[in-house]
């Protein structure tokens, strides 16, 4: 390619020349003017550069021109099955990135686009909203660092695969690393709803360089069984304490698998009768409307924390709450069991071995909502009713009749006692939770340094009274 393409000096005049890049083909040749003129005797015919004064510059000008025309065959070389384009074929295309620069020159950069769509956008939850800014500031962070602007007319898929790499190599994150999976298969999600609102003719979302870089794909997500949520409501933790809290928490959401952005803003106008029923919100999708059974767990936690009608559940960030829901898991003795989760890395069977409780998230709980609700042998199509899947949106038709059935909570208890029942072993009555069991390690409970640091800090600074008193002790410790 570099024999067809290359720099020549044409047009002397008075001493001068101009410098062409130039593409040769078939006895036919495409110059493109550099905006290169030299004097004749600075031009060397041999390397085909400028000589003398003022060279470096001048040979960078031209350089810059001849690397874009070469840009351009090796493009329609690729796209001709590896071969030359003709001359004309190469004007052609000349002529279309023309029309694609004078548009470009019209219209708004993406970063503009974006922000205007948001502001659109009024319905959209606090956290919703602020992940999208997020994406709005790696792409100015792209920007600046490639010194180059998107525009939706020119984006093309290599240019989202270029962002995402950058994202996971140079993008600073807490860890002062590239972002990790997690975070990554969000930020190209967010971009992947916005364009499927405002399309890029040249990004192709089907395409793999549109999808997660390196995505975790998990083939077996961890839930919760009936026997370690049993385990989880049984334990005995002090009434009110921060544990307790976020006990109940747990047990309202595994048991009627909202999402945390739905639990958060959980309120009495939302509990009707026997059933949960709100517009379930997702990201910027239009909200499905649920009706959720209250099933005995979940109308046992509303009702401890209704007053007066009020509801006034715990508050917790999401954050705070999958760090607490570890806290209370670790007390489990079934969840110290190792458990190995398959997914799927750079395409690649992997596996990760970690105890029980280390799995568990606030996803988690939905997860095992839906599948002990499946286990208890309810239907698919009303179990997603209540889950509000949006794959089951365009079906809604169907299952309306059913998203209310008021035989619904009777007969999850009747199988719920049902499975508990027929249990061969029967649970053992839990040893009472004391600080210095925990520390010791009689109750054979691993508990993290964190935790188990706070209860060395605190049983220190017990008084000789209160020695004989550990519940109380450890209920003073977590208490709110």
């Amino acid at each position: 390619m570099d024999t067809k393409t290359y720099l020549a000096a044409r047009n002397p005049s008075r001493g001068s020349v101009t410098i062409y890049a130039e593409y040769s083909h078939n006895r036919k040749i495409k110059r493109v003017p550099t905006g290169v003129r030299v004097a004749q005797a600075r031009w060397d015919n041999t390397t085909r550069s400028v000589v003398g004064t003022g060279a470096t510059a001048a040979n960078r000008k031209a350089q810059e021109v001849l690397e874009l025309l070469k840009q351009q065959v090796r493009e329609l070389y690729l796209a001709n099955g590896n071969v030359y384009p003709s001359v004309e074929q190469l004007t052609r295309h000349q002529l279309k990135g023309a029309e694609v620069a004078q548009v470009v020159a019209k219209e708004l950069p993406l970063t503009k686009v974006l922000t205007a769509w948001m502001a659109t956008k009024e319905d959209w939850a606090l956290s919703t909203r602020r992940n999208f800014n997020t994406l709005l500031y790696n792409i100015k962070d792209f920007e600046r660092a490639h010194k180059s602007t998107w525009y939706l007319s020119s984006l093309q898929t290599a240019d989202v695969r270029i962002w995402q790499q950058w994202l996971k190599k140079a993008k600073q994150g807490k860890e002062q690393q590239g972002y990790n999976d997690a975070t990554l298969h969000k930020r190209v999600r967010l971009l992947r709803q916005f364009l499927r609102q405002r399309p890029a003719p040249g990004v192709n979302l089907a395409d793999d360089g549109t999808k997660a870089l390196h995505a975790v794909m998990q083939t077996t997500p961890f839930v919760l069984s009936q026997e370690m949520l049993d385990a989880i409501e049984a334990l005995p933790l002090p009434p009110l304490s921060r544990l307790d809290k976020i006990r109940d928490v747990l047990v309202l959401q595994a048991f009627c698998g909202l999402r945390w952005s739905d639990m958060s803003r959980l309120e009495s106008r939302f509990v009707s009768g026997d059933f949960i029923s709100l517009p379930m919100r997702k990201s910027a999708a239009k909200a499905v409307k649920v009706h959720v059974p209250l099933f005995r767990q979940a109308r046992q936690v509303l009702a401890k924390y209704t007053s007066d009608g009020k509801l006034d559940l715990p508050f917790f960030s999401e954050q705070e709450f999958n760090r607490g829901i570890k806290d209370v898991c670790q007390l489990v003795e079934l969840l110290h069991e190792d458990y190995t989760q398959d997914y799927r890395l750079h395409g690649k069977a992997m596996e990760r071995t970690k105890p029980k409780w280390k799995f568990v998230t606030s996803h988690t709980l939905r997860r095992s909502f839906v599948s002990l609700c499946l286990d208890k042998k309810f239907a698919v199509k009303e179990v997603m009713s209540w889950s509000g899947h949006s794959s089951l949106a365009a079906f809604q038709r169907y299952v309306g009749a059913t998203a209310q059935r008021p035989g619904s909570i009777a007969e999850f208890d009747q199988r719920w006692e049902a499975d508990r029942t027929s249990t061969s072993t029967p649970a053992a009555t839990p040893e009472p939770l004391t600080v210095e069991g925990l520390l010791s390690g009689k109750m054979g409970l691993p508990i993290s340094e964190e935790l188990k640091q706070a209860l060395a800090q605190y049983a220190g600074s017990m008084q000789p009274q209160q020695t004989a008193a550990d519940s109380n002790a450890f209920a003073s410790l977590h208490h709110q």
